[in-house]
């Protein structure tokens, strides 16, 4: 699903009360196949993509295998991983509740801002490596980034964004210019 900047405008200004944000793990290769059949059952549905280049020709593949994102409620989560196979789709669980991982629209949208750009200089890492750093909040200002917020981290002495789904994944830009952000109080 393309998110258009009116989308996540309205998103920003109403989060809905009920539908929530959870990750799923599916077998890699197999994302559009989940995607088309919740989306088929009504459910809002999100897979960050990137360009590969393989012999000669451009491929759109998901950056993190076999990663979803749905927007729904845990109950609702819970029947279409029984009706679509609990073998098949695998919800992320936070560690000490064993509750599925809510994932918040001030995590999501960032997120969502940063990678439906269809730029090379992203990089994807486990988030348990941005959790060991800490750095200002600031929002991107211009460029292709604008909008997106994030922390701030120095990765081999380039200044990056980073936009992290705890215990999920994280996205990193390459260098940030000073120019293009702000810092903003958290």
């Amino acid at each position: 699903m393309r998110f258009t900047d009116e989308v996540l405008a309205t998103r920003t200004a109403t989060p809905h009360k009920t539908l929530r944000w959870f990750a799923i793990k599916t077998h890699s290769r197999a994302e559009q196949k989940a995607v088309d059949w919740l989306e088929g059952r009504g459910i809002e549905c999100y897979v960050a993509m990137k360009f590969i280049k393989e012999q000669k020709r451009i491929t759109k593949r998901p950056a993190v295998a076999g990663l979803v994102f749905v927007r729904t409620t845990a109950e609702q989560l819970f029947e279409e991983q029984r009706r679509y196979g609990a073998d098949k789709m695998f919800i992320y669980f936070e560690r000490p509740t064993n509750h599925p991982q809510e994932i918040s629209d001030s995590q999501m949208i960032p997120f969502i801002l940063l990678t439906a750009t269809s730029n090379e200089s992203l990089e994807y890492i486990d988030s348990e490596v941005v959790e060991a750093k800490s750095g200002d909040m600031v929002r991107v200002t211009d460029g292709p980034f604008r909008g997106a917020v994030g922390k701030v981290i120095r990765i081999k002495g380039d200044r990056r964004l980073v936009v992290n789904i705890e215990g999920v994944t994280a996205v990193v830009t390459h260098h940030l210019p000073s120019s293009m952000i702000e810092k903003i109080e958290e």
